[in-house]
């Protein structure tokens, strides 16, 4: 879903897949994930984000501990992964640019993460709603530094 804002900023939600990067090599790297919930409010600035953890996995991750006719009990619960934003410009003195941010179409951005805000943020989400969301993002949005 994607909507633009009476601010002229663009609202995002992303699912992005899990993934099962295991190799039957144990020598070789492993990596598997579940999919990722992100919100991103975007503009001239930069963007702010707010990203949840699924813990929904792949099938071929889950299948030895996957019990389909029980799928109330399995463990898999969403969980607040951060807050962030990559924005055009410096926030702080001693911050350093990311050369080429996938995020903003490969200019430089500086980026910094929180997962305190992530947690309250979670709870908001649950009790009011993807509008809590928004806000919380809009407002952190308009505290980046930069040109408009």
């Amino acid at each position: 879903m994607i909507s633009s804002t009476d601010k002229g900023l663009q609202h995002r939600i992303e699912f992005l897949p899990g993934y099962d990067g295991r190799h039957p090599d144990p020598t070789h790297p492993q990596d598997v994930d579940g999919m990722e919930i992100r919100f991103t409010v975007s503009g001239p600035k930069g963007l702010v984000y707010f990203a949840l953890d699924t813990q929904w996995y792949p099938l071929s991750v889950v299948q030895d501990h996957y019990d389909p006719t029980r799928w109330a009990e399995q463990p898999y619960q969403a969980r607040p992964l951060e807050i962030g934003y990559h924005a055009v410009t410096p926030q702080h003195p001693s911050h350093r640019a990311h050369p080429a941010c996938e995020l903003l179409a490969g200019r430089p951005c500086y980026a910094e993460i929180f997962y305190r805000p992530a947690r309250a943020l979670y709870w908001a989400f649950i009790h009011a709603g993807e509008s809590a969301v928004w806000r919380e993002l809009d407002n952190r949005y308009q505290q980046l530094k930069g040109r408009v």
